[in-house]
């Protein structure tokens, strides 16, 4: 595990993929923000403690499940999809690898794409409701997602050699030695 002297890093890497992990499975985006928190402070405390931690980035997920699990008992929702060994599929595995990449490239976009691109796509956060939270108008935020979408593809294009399997199924990217931004992106 990276050392604790390292916790704001480590926070500052995992925190988006926490976050949109855990929005996929609630809803609230006041519950997504707490559920992030917790799996954070889960993350200092044991860092504290000196517990070694292996792999990281599988931790934090079982983590962020086991939050997800409590929270959905506390709902009384069902938790069957939750915690089952086989909840985490090789496919959203997958797709988590693949949201790796994208959240790693919207960080590179001038924040005034990435910030309703990443709001809008990443946290499933409707558009209206990102206008709002960023004092622009609903014209300006739709024009600023899409922009930042056709910027996001531009980015890929120029900086990754894409690579899908038979199926036409996204399997990883590699960056291009000739990307201006590749010591940036943290693939």
């Amino acid at each position: 595990m990276k050392t604790c002297n390292n916790m704001n890093e480590i926070v500052h890497e995992y925190y988006d993929y926490i976050h949109a992990f855990i929005n996929k499975k609630v809803g609230d985006q006041q519950d997504v923000e707490d559920l992030t928190q917790e799996v954070m402070f889960r993350l200092t405390t044991s860092c504290l403690k000196a517990e070694d931690i292996k792999n990281l980035k599988a931790w934090l997920f079982q983590v962020a499940r086991n939050v997800i699990y409590n929270y959905y008992q506390s709902k009384k929702l069902d938790t069957s999809s939750v915690l089952d060994d086989n909840a985490f599929t090789a496919e959203e595995e997958t797709e988590l690898e693949a949201s790796d990449y994208i959240i790693s490239m919207i960080n590179l976009l001038p924040e005034e794409y990435a910030k309703p691109l990443k709001m809008a796509d990443i946290d499933q956060i409707p558009q209206k409701k990102i206008a709002e939270e960023l004092d622009l108008g609903l014209s300006a935020v739709k024009m600023r997602v899409q922009r930042g979408r056709k910027k996001l593809l531009e980015l890929f294009h120029s900086c990754c050699n894409i690579e899908y399997d038979n199926m036409g199924n996204f399997v990883g990217c590699t960056v291009k030695d000739s990307c201006d931004d590749k010591d940036q992106i943290s693939l």
